[in-house]
């Protein structure tokens, strides 16, 4: 699960060196800045809602499975913050859907912790496109 290594060349020398010497650098895409499992990071992102989010985006700058995560995570929060603000006045009771969103993110850490094995990308339908072209373009 862990050993699918990609070899590249390492650059900087000459092309003569090269033929007679190749020197590969081992790149995993299950490598991280932080010294975590790689699924136990990304299902961290959901726990504490936008803290462990934005913490994570701020020290993980390697993975981009982590930081589609962090990504989703803060965006998710935000939008379930003023949500349950909103429905919450108008419906006199702010427990239930803090609930809800509470259930959400338990569902999102599992989803995350579950597809880090094969790098499946779980988007929510628009928080998650936004996550997703955000982490591509960086």
């Amino acid at each position: 699960m862990y050993s699918q290594l990609e070899s590249q060349p390492q650059q900087g020398s000459s092309s003569s060196d090269q033929v007679d010497q190749e020197q590969h650098v081992a790149v995993s895409r299950y490598a991280t800045v932080v010294p975590i499992r790689i699924d136990i990071e990304a299902a961290l992102c959901y726990v504490f809602f936008c803290f462990s989010g934005v913490l994570l985006l701020i020290f993980e700058r390697e993975n981009d499975f982590i930081r589609f995560h962090a990504y989703q995570s803060t965006l998710l929060s935000i939008s379930s913050f003023f949500s349950i603000l909103v429905l919450g006045s108008v419906f006199g009771s702010y427990t239930i859907f803090f609930i809800i969103a509470f259930i959400l993110n338990f569902y999102m850490a599992y989803r995350a912790y579950k597809d880090s094995s094969t790098l499946d990308y779980y988007l929510l339908p628009v928080i998650g496109k936004v996550a997703f072209e955000w982490t591509a373009s960086e």
